[in-house]
Protein backbone atom coordinates (compact mmCIF):
# COMPACT_ATOMS: atom_id res chain seq x y z
CA UNK A 1 0.00 0.00 0.00
CA UNK A 2 1.21 3.46 -0.87
CA UNK A 3 -0.38 6.81 -0.11
CA UNK A 4 0.45 7.86 -3.67
CA UNK A 5 -2.73 8.58 -5.68
CA UNK A 6 -4.85 7.98 -2.57
CA UNK A 7 -6.83 10.66 -0.78
CA UNK A 8 -5.64 10.95 2.77
CA UNK A 9 -6.49 12.86 5.90
CA UNK A 10 -3.79 14.49 7.99
CA UNK A 11 -4.22 13.80 11.70
CA UNK A 12 -3.18 16.39 14.28
CA UNK A 13 -3.16 16.43 18.06
CA UNK A 14 -3.27 19.29 20.51
CA UNK A 15 -1.49 18.13 23.65
CA UNK A 16 -0.76 20.53 26.52
CA UNK A 17 -1.15 23.60 24.28
CA UNK A 18 1.22 22.19 21.66
CA UNK A 19 0.08 21.03 18.20
CA UNK A 20 1.54 17.88 16.68
CA UNK A 21 1.22 16.47 13.17
CA UNK A 22 0.52 12.85 14.08
CA UNK A 23 0.34 11.27 10.62
CA UNK A 24 -1.88 10.38 7.67
CA UNK A 25 -5.03 8.28 7.50
CA UNK A 26 -6.39 6.77 4.28
CA UNK A 27 -9.23 4.54 3.15
CA UNK A 28 -8.60 2.30 0.14
CA UNK A 29 -10.71 -0.67 -0.96
CA UNK A 30 -12.53 -0.72 2.42
CA UNK A 31 -9.23 -0.96 4.30
CA UNK A 32 -7.97 1.75 6.65
CA UNK A 33 -4.28 2.70 6.63
CA UNK A 34 -2.31 4.97 8.91
CA UNK A 35 1.27 6.24 8.78
CA UNK A 36 2.90 8.21 11.60
CA UNK A 37 4.74 11.44 10.86
CA UNK A 38 8.46 10.76 11.55
CA UNK A 39 8.68 13.84 13.79
CA UNK A 40 5.74 12.62 15.86
CA UNK A 41 7.43 9.24 16.43
CA UNK A 42 10.27 11.09 18.15
CA UNK A 43 7.85 12.48 20.78
CA UNK A 44 7.13 8.96 22.12
CA UNK A 45 3.48 9.96 22.74
CA UNK A 46 1.39 6.77 22.58
CA UNK A 47 -1.96 7.35 20.85
CA UNK A 48 -3.13 3.74 21.09
CA UNK A 49 -0.38 1.35 22.22
CA UNK A 50 -2.46 -1.81 21.66
CA UNK A 51 -3.99 -0.92 18.28
CA UNK A 52 -1.50 1.52 16.76
CA UNK A 53 2.02 1.01 18.06
CA UNK A 54 4.63 3.70 17.48
CA UNK A 55 6.52 2.41 14.43
CA UNK A 56 7.57 3.55 11.00
CA UNK A 57 5.76 2.43 7.88
CA UNK A 58 2.12 2.06 6.97
CA UNK A 59 -0.19 0.31 9.45
CA UNK A 60 -3.29 -1.49 8.18
CA UNK A 61 -6.36 -1.22 10.43
CA UNK A 62 -9.05 -3.73 11.29
CA UNK A 63 -12.08 -3.68 8.95
CA UNK A 64 -14.41 -3.66 11.98
CA UNK A 65 -13.28 -0.08 12.59
CA UNK A 66 -15.01 1.02 9.37
CA UNK A 67 -18.38 -0.21 10.66
CA UNK A 68 -17.85 1.71 13.89
CA UNK A 69 -16.84 4.90 12.03
CA UNK A 70 -19.90 4.73 9.76
CA UNK A 71 -22.20 4.22 12.75
CA UNK A 72 -20.50 6.96 14.78
CA UNK A 73 -20.62 9.68 12.13
CA UNK A 74 -23.98 9.10 10.42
Amino acid sequence: MSFENTKSLYVTLKHYDKNYEVGRLALKDLDIYFEYNPDFLKTKIEISPLKLALKTGINKGDRKIICWLVWCFQ
